[in-house]
């Protein structure tokens, strides 16, 4: 495996794990799924998107490293926010 390849895989879990932190906040700490599930599949998605930049994004079209580290740091973040907005869409806070 590629030494680049292991650090963003390192810095897409980084960046999951800070961006469920901050989606908790950022949606008045209301998480659907508990803090642990809002984690994982901000983890998962960001590491999937990244993979998707990495891999399949140079296969398609024909672009420097530089497109790809930026892709592959700004569509996984953007991912995650939208997963995270999506599930609370899906399963909405009970009114008490």
């Amino acid at each position: 495996m590629d030494f680049t390849l292991i650090l963003m895989i390192g810095i897409w879990v980084i960046m999951g794990l800070g961006l469920s932190i901050w989606a908790g906040s950022l949606w008045k700490g209301y998480r659907p799924f508990g803090e642990m599930a809002d984690h994982l599949i901000a983890v998962v998605v960001s590491i999937l998107t990244g993979l998707g930049d990495w891999f399949i994004l140079p296969a398609l079209i024909d672009v420097s490293d530089l497109v790809k580290f930026i892709a592959g740091i700004l569509e996984p973040a953007a991912a995650v926010l939208l997963v995270l907005w999506v599930l609370r869409k899906i399963k909405p806070q009970q009114e008490a």
